[in-house]
């Protein structure tokens, strides 16, 4: 991550690496016992920041193995927009086509790297939570708070896609697994989620667009009121404006500064990148060009005509910001890798584009 030094958890054990039938177990054979790791504040900093890089994911160019590869969010596009029809895949062959053709298995590679990486999160966002005691007094109150959005934010995207899921707030020894293939119901993870949340926005500020803050607790917190069967949307309201009257965020006048200038004032959260860099740069924004094929697909999400007639109606200027046709073709543009310049014949996608740095 941008301004965080890559914390390579797996050298020390504390990633997970159990067996394929309990990919959740998080004491594999070869870990260094993890009470020996966190002695200090600046440990359970670094632990902090460990949380982040799992969200983060690994680039898909650089670490190309298709299993236990921990992508993060960067694998979020397929199971959420990709399901719509407002995109597809150029082609209909691989497991990444399945999702936006309704046929996905729970073999699905994408999908099974999307659940274990959110629970990599939770699963690092418990660790530290089991080793505050270590940090100065000052700062276990903000570290808590900040490991529990992150736990609360991979919960929250869990529950959304698969459901009941396994509720896990602890660290889970080897003796204790059965808690990881026990599926608690929706309700139970909600009421979880909503604790973490509400314990963050007491205590976080907003200091940080790039980490947890006040704000960014407060715009999950509504979201989930708004995604519960009893929508609560007094409670969401008002945690809405709670941030818009804290003065620290506003619309952008340009609507590219919205993605292309990073950290600006409408965004509340962020997952940050580093373009060229191996271990901290993105692999979607390359996957999303097909006609110049920039990635290592055929091209990924699409812009499908329905959606475009729809812009052409209701979109006004946002549309050449927001995709590009070539032939028969409709390339999403609002995340191409940093340095891109569609003037040129051919287009041209920057120095780095499987490399990209995009938020």
């Amino acid at each position: 991550m941008k301004r965080y030094t890559y914390l390579l958890l797996a050298a020390i054990g504390l990633t997970v690496m159990g067996c394929e039938k309990d990919f959740l177990n998080p004491l594999p054979d070869t870990a260094v016992v993890t009470e020996t790791y966190f002695t200090s504040d600046d440990d359970v900093r670094a632990g902090i920041v460990g949380i982040y890089d799992a969200i983060q994911g690994t680039n898909e160019n650089t670490t190309t193995s298709i299993i236990r590869s921990n992508r993060g969010v960067q694998f979020e596009y397929l199971l959420t927009e990709h399901r719509s029809d407002n995109t597809r895949s150029a082609t209909l062959e691989g497991s990444k086509a399945d999702f936006h053709r309704y046929l996905v298995t729970p073999n699905n590679v994408q999908s099974e790297d999307y659940y274990q990486s959110m629970y990599e999160v939770i699963f690092r966002a418990n660790n530290v939570l089991n080793f505050i005691d270590v940090a100065d007094e000052a700062n276990q109150a903000s570290y808590t708070a900040e490991a529990k959005f992150l736990r609360a934010y991979a919960y929250f995207n869990l529950v959304r896609l698969y459901g009941d899921v396994p509720l896990v707030t602890s660290v889970v020894g080897p003796t204790e697994n059965e808690i990881l293939f026990v599926r608690r119901s929706t309700s139970e993870v909600y009421a979880q989620i909503e604790a973490d949340l509400q314990e963050a926005i007491a205590v976080l500020d907003n200091t940080y667009k790039s980490r947890a803050s006040r704000a960014a607790a407060q715009g999950l917190l509504a979201k989930v009121y708004l995604t519960q069967d009893d929508r609560m949307y007094a409670s969401a309201a008002q945690l809405c404006l709670d941030i818009m009257n804290s003065g620290e965020y506003m619309l952008e006048a340009d609507f590219n500064d919205v993605f292309y200038n990073e950290l600006n004032g409408e965004i509340i959260f962020a997952i940050q990148y580093m373009a060229g860099n191996t271990l901290e740069s993105q692999s979607f924004s390359s996957e999303f060009t097909s006609t110049f094929r920039q990635g290592r697909e055929d091209g990924l999400n699409l812009v499908n005509e329905n959606l475009v007639n729809d812009f052409d109606q209701f979109g006004g200027f946002r549309d050449s910001l927001s995709f590009v046709t070539f032939g028969t073709k409709n390339e999403v543009i609002k995340v191409l890798p940093e340095g891109s310049d569609l003037s040129l014949t051919p287009p041209s996608y920057g120095p780095t584009a499987r490399a990209a740095g995009n938020d």
